[in-house]
């Protein structure tokens, strides 16, 4: 067989709108010819790829040098692909002599059906970038310099259209200094009870060793009716898509267990588990084992000396995470209710391998009164919903941070 696609798959409905399509393809001495691998539906082009990539399991399983370029890796839209119905894919190459070779036969894949909670809209309610979703969601006092919000872990990316506090606890990242305003835990903000309007951040949640407990003091320091804002990669669309789905089961155990960053349990599954042609796409296959072994000894060594680890603990999906929420929403010990209000597949649009969830929060009246009367004492400051413990990100002395 000249070509395998692997996702998307005949079982998993896709969101024709934009989806990701993954395989490989192997032409013997005519790789070196190909110029393009082509998704067609029927004779609708609906996405290609002039970029291929290392496929380890491919080179292993076929007897190639380990750095040949099998793999492909993008994504497609078909705009006109009938809802609740489906379409056929099979992939073709072009040739740099123009030719075009079908590889695959017609595969029939499912158009996914959104719609994920009775209040949650079937297609999506606004644009997949962030200003749509923010200007709707995120509430936006009368200064004009701050908002009553944070976010955490914007490192070079803040989400654009906040004016949050910047909160982060790590002095560099990938060997770049990180700028913030405070320093603080994920899991342990120095903010007062119900004081916020919101929480944001992108691309954290898979760094958290105890998710459930770090949106749980999410929301412990928003006020009632304010929103939780979260960007979370979906494995199947990085470098994490060959490690299996955490189940959301497994995240509440880590939560009853108390589990913390220092933890090394998933420290295999990571390193042996991701796609390290994704991770290190320019480094040669002799690189990256070199860099994944390295990693593994700094890790390891951090775990015994108590210290943190900062890697992807978990991997998620959309509906992983909205069964996560109902399992959160069912706890007996919960401080509050969290409603899903929002989701976005494929966010932001400028980079679309994660996805959006807004949740609400829903709390008590003590509490609401609580917060009420906070945000009155910061007369429109909020720095001054701030614990006097709260440290200033430039004076924190930071501790190892691999």
């Amino acid at each position: 067989m000249p070509a395998v696609l692997d996702n998307p798959t005949s079982t998993a409905p896709v969101d024709p709108h934009r989806f990701l399509v993954r395989g490989w393809v192997w032409l013997g001495d005519d790789q070196a010819g190909v110029s393009a691998v082509e998704i067609w539906s029927g004779d609708l082009l609906v996405g290609s790829t002039n970029r291929l990539i290392v496929r380890a399991d491919v080179c292993a399983a076929l007897a190639l040098p380990a750095d040949t370029r099998t793999g492909f890796d993008f994504f497609a839209h078909h705009p006109g692909a009938p809802a609740g119905e489906k379409f056929v894919l099979h992939v073709s190459a072009r040739l740099a002599t123009g030719e075009r070779l079908t590889l695959t036969p017609s595969a029939p894949i499912a158009v996914l059906k959104l719609g994920l909670a009775p209040n949650v809209a079937a297609t999506r309610p606004a644009a997949p970038t962030h200003e749509a979703h923010t200007a709707r969601w995120l509430h936006r006092p009368a200064d004009p310099q701050r908002d009553f919000g944070l976010e955490i872990g914007a490192f070079k990316s803040p989400i654009p259209g906040l004016r949050p506090l910047y909160f982060d606890r790590f002095p560099a990242y990938d060997y770049e200094p990180v700028h913030a305003d405070y320093w603080a835990d994920a899991s342990a903000l120095p903010v007062h009870d119900h004081a916020l309007d919101y929480v944001a951040n992108a691309n954290v949640f898979e760094h958290l060793a105890n998710p459930v407990l770090a949106l749980w003091e999410w929301a412990r320091t928003v006020r009632h009716g304010g929103h939780l804002y979260l960007v979370v990669p979906d494995r199947r669309h990085t470098f994490d898509y060959p490690r299996p789905l955490t189940a959301p089961a497994h995240l509440m155990e880590d939560f009853e267990r108390g589990t913390t960053d220092s933890d090394g349990t998933h420290i295999t599954d990571y390193l042996d588990g991701v796609d390290w042609a994704l991770w290190a796409p320019d480094a040669t296959p002799a690189a990256r084992i070199a860099k994944r072994e390295e990693l593994r000894a700094a890790y390891t060594a951090a775990v015994a000396a108590g210290e943190d680890i900062n890697i992807h603990f978990h991997t998620f999906e959309l509906s992983s995470f909205v069964a996560l929420l109902a399992l959160m929403n069912a706890h007996p010990r919960r401080p509050c209710d969290l409603e899903l209000v929002d989701a976005s597949e494929f966010f932001p649009a400028s980079h679309p391998s994660g996805f959006l969830v807004v949740l609400r929060v829903k709390k008590n009246v003590s509490a609401r009164v609580t917060g009420w009367l906070a945000r009155r004492r910061a007369h429109g400051d909020p720095r001054a919903v701030l614990l006097p413990t709260a440290q200033a990100f430039a004076e924190r002395t930071h501790g190892n941070r691999n």
